[in-house]
């Protein structure tokens, strides 16, 4: 039988008894020791007693209603949860784990609702910013997700994940500068985690200040030397200072790692291109497209080394592609 034959509508009936209290009492914390269990379904068996004998138990409504938002049984979980805020309309449990619900079935606006009245009860409630922020990043609502991370480091001024989940939306706005902030805070928070390393020599990259991305980059070499994204941006740095020997070395690294990661054959196109070697940057150029053939870097290495060739029209071919990449 399914999740949805566990829990039937109770009767009315007048004030409990001293004795169901105490006997709804028990029966809660026996339903919640079986949650953390992971037995869901006679926890489920046993808050449905509860419900029938004593139908003003507002947190066995609540345990009902995240029991079903956990196996997805969304319909039960929403009637569980409305029961609840019925008898209690700012308890900040059901009003978070409804919102949760509603995020769950793709419902933003909704959800948003009720992260909003959660936390005009409970302004300190870290994850309600954490998932009020998530719902406008599904609206692609960015600028409206930053000040929720804002909030959320207000109560955590040090949370690494908070500051990632801020850092990220700042790419995706190419805030770069922003971003290498905060890539820098969460450096210092947490010095032994790869990304954020690796995340700061991105950003680095971005605002031309390839001497930052290289200690970035061999910071992450310290942690796991054989890394072929690691590899890529530290080549991608070293080109940026001009220094094309050890940009080759590193790129090198970065294709013997990831063969096929087409960003890394574009690369080494992009250095030889820069040696003059219009040759070899046709043919790691090729090796990425057959790889990713939309990929811009790569088809404009193609159209340069072409044209230095004196393929002038194969050259303009290429180019245009690149362009109408761009556009896309």
């Amino acid at each position: 039988m399914g999740v949805s034959g566990w829990i039937k509508r109770p009767n009315k009936s007048k004030k409990s008894s001293p004795d169901v209290a105490q006997q709804s009492a028990a029966l809660l914390t026996s339903a919640r020791a079986k949650i953390s269990e992971g037995k869901i379904g006679p926890a489920v068996a046993e808050l449905e007693v509860i419900v029938k004998m004593n139908p003003a138990t507002v947190e066995a409504w609540i345990e009902l209603g995240e029991c079903y938002w956990n196996v997805r049984e969304y319909d039960l979980g929403q009637e569980s949860l409305a029961k609840a805020l019925s008898l209690d309309p700012e308890n900040i449990r059901a009003l978070g784990l409804m919102g949760e619900l509603y995020l769950d079935r793709g419902d933003y606006d909704t959800a948003l609702s009720y992260f909003r009245r959660a936390l005009s009860k409970k302004p300190d409630m870290i994850k309600g910013w954490s998932f009020s922020s998530e719902t406008y990043l599904k609206h692609e609502s960015y600028e409206k997700a930053i000040v929720c991370y804002e909030m959320a480091l207000k109560e955590e001024p040090e949370s690494p994940d908070i500051l990632k989940l801020m850092a990220d939306t700042y790419l995706t706005l190419g805030r770069w500068r922003e971003a290498h902030d905060v890539f820098c805070q969460i450096v210092e928070l947490k010095p032994g985690l790869l990304e954020a390393h690796q995340s700061l020599a991105h950003t680095a990259i971005r605002l031309d200040n390839y001497a930052e991305a290289i200690a970035a980059c061999e910071a992450a070499l310290k942690i796991e030397k054989n890394n072929g994204f690691t590899a890529r941006l530290l080549a991608r740095a070293r080109l940026g200072l001009g220094d094309y020997e050890g940009a080759g070395e590193a790129v090198l690294a970065a294709v013997k790692l990831q063969p096929n990661e087409a960003e890394s054959w574009s690369l080494q196109g992009l250095i030889f291109l820069n040696i003059g070697d219009f040759t070899e940057a046709i043919k790691s150029a090729q090796k990425a497209l057959k790889i990713r053939p939309e990929l811009q870097e790569a088809l404009m290495v193609m159209g340069f080394a072409n044209a230095s060739l004196g393929n002038r029209s194969e050259g303009a071919k290429y180019l245009a592609e690149a362009d109408r990449q761009v556009l896309k």
